[in-house]
């Protein structure tokens, strides 16, 4: 394995590392609050939530490591493909923000709509260049269906 290759796996774990903390940041930060709602009878438990977005953050930065090795970095696309995992991230930051910062569950749902467009749309667009990287996501997009029915669901349960 050369250095190229170490450093850009060392630094994907850091950032998967880094946002699963920030991402806890700010739900613990909420979970007085959360503990308060009505929530549906197959919400899944809290530390089982934890675990799936912290094997969700490992595959994303297994799935932007593969890219960045296999792909053709001259294209223009690169440049682009990585900021879409890089807007991805983000997303996954505002949403936790505003549903357990600001408490608010309707905008809640309209950036959970857009974290599972984003991953599509990344999985479309890296698919022909590094098929294995889309498939990384693979769990990510079936976690947020997941992810959108449940935060419907609350949204529809606390008005």
């Amino acid at each position: 394995m050369d250095n190229d290759t170490k450093l850009t796996r060392s630094f994907t774990g850091y950032v998967a590392t880094l946002l699963f903390f920030g991402v806890g940041a700010i739900t613990t930060i909420g979970m007085e609050w959360y503990d308060g709602l009505v929530l549906p009878a197959w919400t899944p438990p809290e530390l089982l939530v934890a675990l799936i977005w912290f094997v969700l953050f490992v595959l994303t930065a297994c799935s932007v490591a593969v890219f960045w090795e296999r792909s053709k970095r001259n294209e223009r696309s690169f440049a682009s493909i990585l900021v879409l995992y890089m807007e991805n991230a983000m997303l996954v930051l505002l949403w936790n923000y505003v549903f357990f910062g600001l408490h608010n569950l309707s905008i809640a749902f309209g950036v959970a709509i857009l974290i599972g467009a984003l991953v599509v749309i990344i999985m479309a667009k890296v698919w022909n260049e590094v098929r294995l990287a889309a498939l990384l996501l693979i769990p990510y997009l079936l976690w947020m269906l997941v992810a959108l029915a449940l935060t419907y669901q609350i949204m529809l349960l606390n008005p």
